[in-house]
């Protein structure tokens, strides 16, 4: 899979997501990966489900598989995510510049699809890269 670059303006837009819609692309982006959540409905299966019917899933389950599929993907993307948060203090965490930066340093080498990658880089960063990298604050 070639990684595409992303623009200020997708990373304003992931930036703009609400926590719920942010799993909820994040679960659309890695339907079919190898990060998809394996169980008794893919999420492939399940997003096929949802443009036929609004009602057709529980509240909290794009939260869930979302963080599922982020445990899953977290060790492919941690080295490179960790490395750039450590190493560039200049630029404004968790701002525009320093998620493109990322997302752009990311997903060539991950093999990983610049859609995913950046949305599970924004899950990252909800989540604590201090905490998820180790870091001594």
């Amino acid at each position: 899979m070639t990684a595409t670059t992303v623009d200020a303006a997708d990373v304003e837009y992931i930036l703009s997501l609400s926590d719920e819609d942010l799993a909820a692309e994040l679960v659309t982006a890695g339907a079919g990966t190898e990060y998809d959540d394996p169980g008794v409905e893919s999420a492939l299966m399940m997003v096929a489900k949802i443009s036929k019917s609004s009602t057709a899933l529980p509240g909290n389950w794009f939260l869930e598989r979302a963080e599922r599929m982020f445990r899953r993907a977290w060790p492919t993307i941690r080295g490179p995510i960790c490395r750039a948060y450590k190493d560039n203090p200049e630029l404004e965490f968790g701002g525009v510049e320093w998620l493109t930066y990322l997302i752009n340093v990311v997903a060539p080498g991950s093999g990983i699809g610049s859609r995913l990658v950046a949305r599970l880089i924004r899950w990252a960063v909800k989540e604590g890269l201090d905490a998820l990298c180790e870091v001594d604050t």
